[in-house]
This record gives C-alpha cells, sequence and structure tokens, in this order.
C-alpha cells in the first residue's frame, strides 16, 4: 500500500493513482511497468467521489489496465475485484431481472 496524503476537493482518483505510480516507481524503485493491472484503493470518504469501483474498461494490451476502489461505501469482496477486473477484459455489464 502506498499513502499520498494530497488533499483533493474532487474525485481525482486517477490524479492519485498516478501520484501513487510515480511514488512506486522512483521512491520505493519498484519497476510498475511490470504489472498488467493496477488496484488502486481510496480511503473512506475521498473527496466527491460516489462509485464502490471502477474498472478502466477494455485496456488489456494497453499502457494502463487500472481499477479502482472505495472500499468505505461497500464491503470489499473477491466478487467486487474480479468484477472490475472484468471490465478491464471488455467485460460490459449484463442484467437479468435487474441483476448483474
Amino acid at each position: 500500500p502506498i499513502l499520498c496524503a494530497k488533499p483533493q476537493s474532487y474525485c481525482d482518483y486517477r490524479g492519485v493513482a498516478e501520484e501513487a505510480v510515480t511514488y512506486a516507481r522512483n521512491v520505493l524503485k519498484i519497476d510498475v511497468g511490470n504489472y498488467d493491472h493496477h488496484i488502486f484503493m481510496y480511503p473512506d470518504g475521498f473527496p466527491g467521489c460516489k462509485d464502490f469501483g471502477m474498472g478502466e474498461m477494455g485496456c488489456v494490451g494497453q499502457a494502463k489496465c487500472q481499477v479502482y476502489f472505495w472500499p468505505g461505501k461497500v464491503t470489499l469482496t473477491w466478487k467486487n475485484i474480479v468484477h472490475e477486473l472484468g471490465h478491464n477484459l471488455g467485460l460490459g455489464h449484463a442484467s437479468a431481472n435487474g441483476v448483474e
């Protein structure tokens, strides 16, 4: 986990994610390019964020394949993680009787 203390007044989840990647690369000397997927988890109350989670759609084979979570909004489970990673693979929402 990497803590970014940059105060935000709006839901700049991508900006904070980029800050975390830069910190991991430059300070912790982690070659983040070795990983296909980056998962970012934000603290409860992260300003302006209304969703529980979001996955970049169809990003496999591109420079970034990211998933973002605001776990204070809902209990984080493997089902939630797999759901958002599915978006990375290009899978959309399929509904049957209003159930995803």
